[in-house]
């Protein structure tokens, strides 16, 4: 079979998974789990191109690889550093691209410096000896650059894969890898379209060919239920003009809204989970005092089901704001939500903001001109419904300029101005109507009346005795669960005696004052057994280690001191 035969028939494999054939994308997405799994138990954590060949060949396949190195060989020297650089360049933007901190996908990301590492290599050999003889140092000089830059990538990536979890991510990883594969297979197409180009001026632009292969023109279909974020024509013009703007900070922007082209600005909303019920149900578990939150966001839930399977997820109908003293596990029943209903969110830190620009972002005439956290939010990880927790909200601001930060809020939490919202950064229109808003105050009277009229307030008291006891064994089980790497599993799984019930015992105590404790006693033990050969599961907490960590803090009978704890709860 002749290579351009491979490549047509490479083309209708595309295209056959990209007909979301069910069976198809169930087949990659347990293929993706072995992938993942694999990885996540080798010592290096890395698996190389020849491994990833041999063992998983439905998913990449040989020819792809084969085609590559004759292409190399057979291009004139020129040509081969021509588009070498511009793959390098096209793989670096794409890396900073999913490389967004929680949005990142580490598999996704890894697969990337595959490529990129596969292509040094070939160039490398193909070149390095008649490079060397004439001279040209300067392009050795970039191949080691970017050897470099994709080894310090390729190490943090192990780090990254053995640390993540990959349950419930398998859709999008899928997404991510098919997206590569067929930027890679135009670029093929491109490779072997070359002996039809009789002026090679055409790459002077950047790798194109009869195909664009640049990451705006990459069409992708938007996963159900989707929405119209924002008017793709808009986004390109936008993009146009950054790409002539002589502010070099404009450029950062240029790879995420392109990326936001190849969906024409569509976006995937969040859905409720079929297990929804369950969550709650740990969720009442871990916060029995906020039991008629689970309650309302269950209500909330029912009737979004009532639409069908594939309902948008939307946890809150207002702007949820949880009102109580410092401690209670306001912002971490907030973020156990998010997590457990794999749902983007950001944490805006309300005493943080100076002014409204901070939200609805500041023009881009302004040297200091950027998008505010909402654009960014929405734009960086395209999820709709993502979930928005203004912190100690009752410490904005307020009246300290002619644009205080509560104001932009006024027209996000209102439904209909929401959905034609505009940051002055960007300039275009960005439906924001499906954000999940919730907010934390210590003291409500001082949340700005605009805000509070059009929010819910839910009132949050400090946790029962009863409650704290059963809170204290799962504050244990998180510390040891996040840990679990090193110390975690030098300690019995489960806290028993009496300690919960001294834990809870303290008068006026915390959440956040028993977590310290608690962890408190832990370091005691560790310091106990010192250099004694620990195995798993093999220390224990004891009621003196608990009554040592106590005194220790002072806060046995000094309900004062216990609420004054800086301990951050996670």
């Amino acid at each position: 079979m002749s290579y351009e035969q491979e490549l047509n028939e490479f083309i209708k494999h595309v295209e056959r998974l990209r007909r979301v054939n069910r069976v198809a994308v169930i087949k990659q997405n347990k293929i993706m789990d072995q992938l993942i799994k694999k990885i996540a138990k080798m010592d290096d954590g890395f698996l190389v191109n020849d491994q990833v060949m041999n063992e998983f060949p439905s998913l990449i396949p040989n020819r792809l690889y084969i085609s590559l190195k004759h292409d190399f060989d057979s291009a004139s020297k020129a040509l081969c550093q021509k588009i070498f650089k511009d793959r390098m360049h096209m793989l670096n933007t794409r890396l900073e691209t999913l490389w967004d901190g929680e949005g990142c996908y580490p598999i996704a990301s890894l697969f990337v410096v595959m490529q990129a590492s596969e292509l040094v290599s070939i160039s490398a050999k193909r070149i390095t000896a008649d490079t060397v003889s004439k001279g040209d140092r300067a392009y050795m000089n970039l191949l080691d650059a970017f050897r470099d830059n994709f080894e310090s990538y390729k190490s943090f990536l192990v780090r990254e894969i053995k640390n993540s979890e990959y349950k419930g991510k398998t859709d999008l990883i899928y997404d991510a890898i098919l997206s590569e594969y067929e930027l890679f297979m135009y670029e093929l197409e491109c490779l072997w379209c070359k002996s039809e180009v009789k002026n090679k001026r055409q790459f002077q632009g950047g790798f194109r060919s009869r195909k664009d292969t640049s990451i705006a023109h990459r069409k992708v279909k938007c996963k159900e239920p989707s929405i119209q974020l924002c008017d793709s024509k808009e986004v390109k013009k936008l993009v146009d003009l950054l790409r002539n703007s002589q502010k070099k900070n404009h450029e950062a922007y240029i790879p995420l809204l392109e990326d936001l082209l190849t969906t024409n600005g569509r976006a995937s909303l969040a859905t409720v989970p079929k297990n929804y019920k369950d969550v709650l149900v740990k969720f009442r578990l871990r916060f029995p005092h906020l039991s008629t939150l689970a309650d309302e966001i269950e209500m909330n839930l029912c009737l979004s089901m009532l639409g069908g399977s594939k309902a948008p997820l939307k946890l809150f109908d207002s702007m949820y704001i949880f009102d109580g003293p410092p401690g209670v596990g306001k912002t971490a029943a907030l973020h156990y939500l998010a997590k457990e209903f794999g749902v983007k969110h950001r944490i805006i830190g309300a005493a943080e903001l100076t002014n409204g620009f901070d939200i609805s972002g500041q023009s881009r005439g302004w040297g200091t001109g950027k998008p505010g956290h909402v654009a960014n939010l929405l734009i960086e990880n395209r999820m709709p419904n993502c979930l928005i927790i203004m912190d100690e909200i009752d410490k904005m601001i307020e009246g300290a300029n002619n644009f205080p930060p509560a104001q932009p809020l006024y027209t996000l939490l209102e439904r209909m101005s929401a959905k034609r919202f505009r940051d002055e950064f960007y300039d275009f229109e960005i439906d924001a109507s499906f954000i999940n808003w919730a907010a934390t105050s210590n003291n409500i009277k001082r949340v700005p009346e605009p805000i509070r009229d059009r929010a819910h307030v839910i009132n949050v008291s400090s946790p029962s005795l009863e409650q704290r006891i059963q809170i204290s064994s799962i504050l244990y089980e998180d510390l040891l669960a996040e840990n679990k790497q090193g110390w975690g599993k030098c300690f019995f799984s489960e806290i028993g005696g009496d300690i919960p019930f001294i834990v809870a015992s303290v008068d006026g105590i915390s959440i956040r004052g028993m977590q310290q404790i608690i962890m408190r006693s832990i370091s005691l033990v560790a310091n106990r057994v010192e250099g004694q050969k620990v195995t798993s599961e093999q220390l224990e907490l004891k009621d003196t280690d608990v009554l040592a960590a106590i005194q220790m803090l002072g806060m046995k009978g000094d309900s004062k001191s216990q609420n004054g704890i800086g301990f951050i709860l996670n």
